[in-house]
Order: structure tokens, then sequence, then C-alpha cells
């Protein structure tokens, strides 16, 4: 009578999925060190794309998007982003208080709403009343 190998087949695909399932598939997850804390934030401040920050740190943009939620790298970015932003500004101010007209009409576009659209006159507009006499003409009838 010949041997039924249905079971042994079935049992060995089991055991190499049991293996299969234990091992861990893809890169080893990275975490986030203090040098990429550092990376983040000067690379922000210099204005750079997450895409480039996450190719110097060596990670995938989409984990870097994934480290963006976390509260510490959040911050490295945001402070490297205002710093510039401060930066920049104090120095615009600077050339603007020194007499460099273009950085001064700037600023004021920038800080005090001002605008190179031309605001509509206001017309004057006066009210009229017209009197008109009826001439007696309601006791004609």
């Amino acid at each position: 009578m010949p041997k039924d190998t249905t079971k042994s087949t079935g049992s060995a695909r089991a055991g190499a999925k049991a293996r299969v399932a234990k091992r861990s598939i893809g890169r080893p997850a990275k975490t986030v060190e203090d040098k990429d804390l550092r990376i983040v934030e000067d690379m922000a401040g210099r204005g750079a794309r997450l895409d480039a920050i996450a190719t110097v740190i060596g990670v995938s943009p989409s984990t870097l998007d994934r480290w963006l939620t976390s509260a510490e790298v959040r911050a490295a970015y945001d402070r490297g982003r205002v710093l510039a932003i401060d930066h920049v500004a104090q120095s615009l101010y600077k050339q603007a208080m020194g007499g460099n007209v273009v950085a001064a009409i700037f600023w004021m576009k920038a800080q005090a709403g001002w605008t190179d659209k031309p605001q509509p006159e206001k017309a004057e507009t006066a009210k009229v009343v017209v009197y008109i006499p009826d001439n007696e003409r309601s006791n004609a009838a």
C-alpha cells in the first residue's frame, strides 16, 4: 500500500511558514540619534527639503515623515526653521533701517500690510433730495 505523503508535506509547509514568520522582513528599524536631530535642525534652518534631509540622515522620506510625528524631531525641525527666519528678518530689518529702500518697502509690505494694489477711491456721495411742488393739484379735483 502506498504511503500517504499529504500529511507530511502539509506539516512541512506549516513549519516553513512558522520559520518565515519568526524572521523580520526588511531593514532593521533606524532609531533617531542626537546627530540626526542636529542634522534636521541645521538643514531645516537652511531651507532644505524633507527628501534632502532624509538622504543626508540615511533614511527614506517616509521614515523622516514618521519621525516628524515625534515631539523631539518636530521640535528640532521647527527650531531650525524659526531661527533661520529670525536671522533673515534681523538682516532685513538692519538693511531697511540703514536706508535700503527696497528692504524698507519689502519690510513694510510683509509686516505692516502695505500693498502695491491700487486702492479704490471712495467717492464722496451727497444725499440729493428733490422736492416737487404739488401746485395745489390735489385740491383741483
